[in-house]
């Protein structure tokens, strides 16, 4: 026992407890000035929104041209989505959002004229970050978009699927299609590349000849499963 009291000594006793009152409230502090970065992200977030929001929606409403309109509304979309997806920290359901998707590319379909026919595996158990929500869609729109203004297609055809825990998605087009190796590589077609590069995920373009001349825009993205959360 004295040996032991030599060892720990009642001093120690109080410089732990102090160590470990300094330690809380270190902790409060970068808790409380987290709380504060939160907030005024979320603040700026909605200011964002409630600004640029109104502004686009005022253009909707003015422009007498269909294709600026409908570019106007996919603008205040993404807004939208990104305002909402900047407050989420938890992981979302992979099922949820692929109904999000199935359900606006019907609506821009219809408006242009256009089948939608969508194929779908089984989703549940898989999750997404925000950030990979958010990347995806406007990757899907803008392959959607492609196909819509540059295609006139007839149909398109979506097929989405996980294999070997990676979302595998197919977005694929008849109308008038070409090459991808001799499509000009505009601004879209690079943005597209590097929202998927970033999320440890690639797209490849493809024209398919058999049994008609179609494109396809080929997404894969690693995801998390619902058991590991990682």
């Amino acid at each position: 026992k004295q040996r032991a009291a030599r060892l720990f000594h009642k001093t120690d006793v109080k410089h732990t407890e102090s160590l470990l009152t300094i330690a809380r409230m270190a902790s409060n502090a970068s808790e409380t000035r987290l709380q504060a970065i939160t907030e005024e992200r979320r603040r700026i977030m909605n200011d964002l929104h409630d600004s640029v929001g109104a502004q686009l929606l005022t253009l909707m409403h003015k422009l007498p041209n269909h294709e600026h309109r409908q570019a106007a509304q996919m603008a205040l979309t993404t807004l939208r989505e990104t305002v909402r997806l900047s407050q989420k920290t938890c992981p979302l359901k992979l099922a949820e959002h692929a109904a999000d998707w199935r359900a606006e590319i019907a609506e821009r379909a219809d408006a242009a004229g256009v089948d939608v026919v969508w194929q779908q595996g089984e989703l549940n158990g898989y999750q997404l970050t925000p950030k990979q929500v958010l990347e995806l869609s406007q990757v899907i729109r803008e392959a959607v978009s492609n196909a819509l203004k540059h295609a006139a297609p007839n149909r398109l055809e979506i097929g989405i699927a996980v294999q070997e825990g990676k979302l595998q998605m197919c977005i694929m087009n008849d109308g008038k299609v070409s090459l991808p190796t001799a499509w000009q590589a505009g601004t879209g077609l690079n943005t597209m590349r590097k929202r998927l590069h970033g999320l440890g995920g690639n797209i490849q373009f493809r024209l398919t000849a058999m049994p008609q001349a179609k494109i396809q825009v080929l997404l894969t993205v690693p995801l998390l499963s619902a058991d590991s959360g990682k």
